[in-house]
C-alpha cells in the first residue's frame, strides 16, 4: 500500500494496467494522478470529490484514448478530422479549433458554446458555419459530432 492508502495491485499485469490508469486520470483531470476524472463520489486523500484510486471504466473514453496515445492510427484518425481546421486556423490566425471545442464540450448546444466562448450568438453561429464548410461536415449530424470530440479528445492525449 502506498502512503496516500492507494492499494496497488498484486500482479504485474494488474501492475501495468494500474499505472497506465493512474496516468489517464491524470491527463484526463489536466495535473496530478490525484485528480478527479470527471465526477466522483466520496473524498480521497486529495480532498472532496477526489479519489484515491481510478479504474478503467471510471475512465471511459478518455482512458481508452490514454491507452491508445502512441497508436499511429489513432493521431492520423484526428489529423484527418481537424487537419483542414487546423490548417485554416494556421492560416488565418483564426481560433476554430477552439470554437469547436466549446460547441461539442457543451454537447453541441450553440447558445451555451456561445456563452461559454464569450462571444456573440449570431458571430458563434457564423464560426460554426465557417467549420462546417471547413471540414465538409454537418454538425447536426450526431454521428460528425461524435468522430469531432474523439478526435479533439485524442488530440488532447498526443500533446
Amino acid at each position: 500500500m502506498l502512503s496516500t492508502g492507494i492499494a496497488l495491485p498484486e500482479s504485474a499485469a494488474g501492475l501495468a494496467e494500474y499505472v497506465a490508469v493512474r496516468q489517464a486520470a491524470a491527463a484526463s483531470a489536466g495535473g496530478s494522478a490525484g485528480g478527479s476524472a470527471g465526477g466522483s463520489a466520496g473524498g480521497g486523500p486529495g480532498g472532496p470529490g477526489q479519489r484515491a484510486y481510478y479504474r478503467l471504466p471510471d475512465l471511459r473514453l478518455r482512458g481508452l484514448l490514454h491507452l491508445l496515445r502512441d497508436d499511429a492510427r489513432l493521431r492520423a484518425f484526428a489529423d484527418r478530422e481537424l487537419g483542414p481546421l487546423l490548417g485554416y486556423d494556421a492560416e488565418h490566425g483564426t481560433s476554430l479549433l477552439a470554437d469547436l471545442a466549446a460547441f461539442l464540450e457543451a454537447g453541441g448546444n450553440k447558445a451555451l458554446a456561445a456563452s461559454r466562448a464569450h462571444l456573440a450568438r449570431p458571430t458563434f453561429y457564423q464560426r460554426l458555419a465557417l467549420i462546417e464548410r471547413v471540414l465538409g461536415v454537418s454538425l447536426a449530424d450526431p454521428e460528425s459530432r461524435a468522430s469531432l470530440h474523439v478526435a479533439l479528445l485524442a488530440r488532447r492525449e498526443d500533446r
